[in-house]
């Protein structure tokens, strides 16, 4: 079986204490199995600290969080204790896999980067090579693609392609809709915003700055193009992450459309003059990362049952 990812993915490295949002705070962190094993045999000092900041419930561990939600080990600094005392290897496997993702298919596993984490919102947003998807590995695991995923391989390729040769963002939407002929829901701003805010919330910024969007006096949302190729960068990720998943659910409409409104969101937030890696991230963390939210968004657009 054959590993492949996006060929900018290897220009990712965790900027540890540089970080401004780091993914050791405010996350409940789950240890495995085989993690927690190798905690038990550790008889240092440190080793007793791990014991004492670990709690265990209905078989699940995780590490106890401190009164302001960062992870026990994150010191003062923003570096990992864990790493400083054991090793990068005795991380859990949440801990050592995040920001990646990971899709499951016949014959392939595609791994790729979550827009979650800040490094990895810069990498994308301003990624300058026409994304293609590179082997980076192979498993001795014996495999076998079927022939649905055979065709929605075929298909996400011309995707691919028609993004990498258009520059302007509104053709290649175009193009898409037309392809599979589907109609984008037309809506205001206020709109857009009235259904994400009925969404969890997980982040009180996010809100504030929902709220500064459905302020404004914008009627319909535009895009900027400051920068060519963020939002084809960023509509490639949103496709490349989930659209795949319809091979098995079916949500092709529902997935493809909410790549394109996530750009279309994203955009709407810059244009209020944000940052627009920061408005990748957040939204990443608000939507992509709340299964619940994600779930029903894309529900949403598959049945355009979209109020007008």
């Amino acid at each position: 079986m054959k590993i492949f990812a996006p060929n900018y993915y290897k220009k990712f490295s965790c900027i540890a204490d540089k970080c401004n949002h780091s993914c050791c705070i405010g996350w409940e962190i789950d240890i495995d199995e085989n993690t927690m094993k190798q905690y038990s045999t550790i008889k240092t000092e440190f080793g007793e600290k791990l014991k004492e900041n670990i709690v265990i419930t209905n078989d699940c561990a995780c590490f106890k969080l401190t009164d302001n939600e960062r992870c026990p080990f994150l010191n003062k600094n923003n570096l990992c204790e864990i790493i400083l005392n054991l090793h990068e290897d005795s991380l859990c496997q949440i801990c050592n896999d995040h920001p990646r993702f990971r899709n499951y298919f016949g014959d392939r596993i595609e791994i790729g980067l979550g827009l979650t984490c800040e490094e990895v919102a810069r990498i994308v947003v301003n990624e300058n090579e026409p994304f293609e998807l590179i082997e980076i590995d192979e498993t001795d695991e014996n495999s076998t693609i079927y022939e649905d995923e055979i065709a929605f391989f075929n298909i996400r390729n011309e995707i691919f392609n028609i993004i990498n040769s258009e520059q302007k963002f509104e053709t290649i939407v175009d193009k898409l809709l037309d392809k599979f002929n589907i109609e984008f829901p037309q809506k205001s701003v206020c709109k857009w915003v009235d259904i994400y805010e009925k969404l969890e919330m997980l982040d009180n910024n996010w809100g504030i700055m929902l709220n500064k969007l459905k302020s404004s006096k914008s009627t319909q949302i535009t895009l900027t193009y400051s920068n060519k190729n963020a939002l084809k960068n960023l509509l490639i990720y949103f496709i490349y992450r989930h659209l795949g998943e319809s091979v098995y659910d079916e949500n092709f409409q529902g997935r493809l459309l909410f790549a394109i409104l996530s750009c279309y969101i994203i955009s709407a937030l810059y244009n209020m003059n944000y940052n627009i890696e920061d408005v990748a991230r957040m939204y990443s963390s608000e939507i992509e990362y709340s299964d619940e939210n994600l779930t029903m968004i894309i529900n949403l657009l598959q049945n355009e049952n979209l109020e007008a």
